[in-house]
């Protein structure tokens, strides 16, 4: 088989893994695609960033729900991305 059609990603720290025959691979770039692989790296966090504040501020509202309490608006895409700058947990890119 030729070339991989599953991909993985990690977290703490980011990472990327693809499959292959003999089993899962983590990626490690040459210098040349160093670059680039940081780029996707510092999008897995994003991405994880987001997810973790999103989750958060639902189970606030899930809270607040059980208790009767005032419901939460959601979150607008400023508040969610200025969440994600406060969250320090975040590890940073390899170089």
């Amino acid at each position: 088989m030729l070339g991989s059609a599953r991909y993985a990603i990690g977290y703490g720290p980011a990472s990327l893994w693809v499959s292959g025959e003999a089993g899962w691979y983590e990626i490690r770039p040459s210098v040349k695609y160093e670059p680039m692989y940081n780029e996707i790296l510092e999008a897995i966090n994003l991405y994880y960033g987001i997810m973790e504040v999103l989750e958060d501020h639902n189970q606030l509202v899930a809270t607040r729900k059980r208790k009767r309490s005032k419901t939460l608006p959601p979150l607008t895409i400023d508040q969610t991305l200025f969440n994600v700058g406060q969250v320090s947990r975040r590890p940073m890119p390899r170089r």
